[in-house]
């Protein structure tokens, strides 16, 4: 179990910007909490945070960036909370990409050795595996997908907001319309944000996206229906069509 985080710091004042711990730790402000899914724009919000909200808003803490909901709810109940659902089809792309392509760092583990055949596995097989969970190993996600007979993306989702979609507190944006939904969620909690914000939310390009395909270019039908079925609870909570 990580640390309790701290609620406040000497002088009032958050990490900066040259404190490692920024960009590890989780983000949590005065005003709301973000609980990071992988490969769902929480890199583009996180910097857009970092560097456009006022040091003093951010509440420091030593809990990684991909903790839970569940881990929260004690200290944090009354915060809102939120994060980022996408397009099963688009993030199994994203999500193979990103592993075999740009982060070599992450290249380790149960889900690389497995799913990934440590990089021998192609997109096809790769993305069979998170589906059916035959072949697959991963300590955070296989659980889920087996009570709830999901993929591990959905599993994924379910493990940091703390259920599937649609029935808890953490409230869902869509990376798709992610500009648009946050900035409807900070006038939903009057989180108080200036021009500079703003602008950047709007105009700043994406961070860390791969170089790939459009996403229907890598499914044949019988890899997209087996992703339908195996994201339903996505699929049908957001209204998502391949």
């Amino acid at each position: 179990m990580p640390s309790k985080p701290q609620t406040a710091v000497a002088g009032g004042v958050a990490p900066d910007s040259r404190d490692h711990r920024r960009s590890v730790s989780m983000l949590m402000t005065s005003h709301f909490i973000f609980l990071h899914v992988p490969r769902t724009g929480g890199r583009f919000l996180r910097k857009l945070c970092f560097e456009h909200l006022p040091a003093t808003s951010f509440i420091p803490n030593d809990l990684p960036r991909g903790s839970r909901f569940e881990e929260l709810t004690d200290d944090f109940s009354d915060l809102p909370m939120f994060a980022i659902v996408r397009n099963p089809w688009d993030w199994y792309v994203s999500w193979y990409h990103n592993m075999t392509q740009v982060r070599p760092e992450q290249r380790s583990g149960a889900i690389w050795e497995t799913a990934f055949s440590s990089g021998e596995s192609d997109f096809a097989t790769t993305v069979r595996r998170a589906c059916t969970g035959e072949g697959f190993e991963s300590p955070r996600t296989s659980p889920l997908m087996s009570s709830l007979g999901v993929d591990h993306y959905t599993a994924l989702h379910a493990w940091t907001t703390g259920e599937v979609f649609g029935r808890g507190r953490v409230e869902i944006l869509r990376f798709e319309l992610l500009r648009e939904d946050l900035q409807a969620f900070l006038r939903r909690h009057q989180v108080p944000v200036d021009e500079s914000f703003l602008e950047a939310l709007h105009n700043d390009p994406p961070v860390g996206a791969s170089e790939r395909r459009p996403y229907p270019e890598y499914y044949d039908s019988e890899l997209r229906e087996l992703v339908r079925e195996c994201a339903a609870p996505i699929v049908d909570a957001h209204g998502y069509e391949f």
